[in-house]
């Protein structure tokens, strides 16, 4: 979080915002649909699942296919077991067309 000393410091929390997949995704619609897999996953008790959950929308509205997840816990809640599984459920890229 843009904070020091539990306040808020203006200019890093401007350039956090500024920085934000879900207030840049609109500008970025044809390199997401060029991507060959995007997934999203976000622990119930994480505190950006409501911003993931909003991107994710965002991404429904333009027509970007992706995957989103929600699980039980917080970001650090069994991360390696998460990892292992995510692991097994990604499917093979699609093959390319060539240039």
């Amino acid at each position: 979080m843009p904070t020091k000393d539990g306040q808020i410091q203006p200019l890093i929390a401007a350039k956090w915002i500024a920085n934000s997949p879900l207030v840049m995704v609109d500008q970025y619609v044809p390199s997401l649909k060029s991507m060959r897999a995007i997934a999203i996953d976000v622990g119930t008790q994480d505190p950006f699942v409501g911003t993931n959950t909003q991107l994710s929308e965002a991404l429904t509205r333009l027509n970007v296919t992706h995957t989103f997840e929600t699980y039980e816990g917080d970001p650090a809640a069994d991360e390696d077991d998460q990892l292992a599984s995510e692991a097994r459920q990604v499917p093979p890229p699609a093959p390319r067309e060539p240039r």
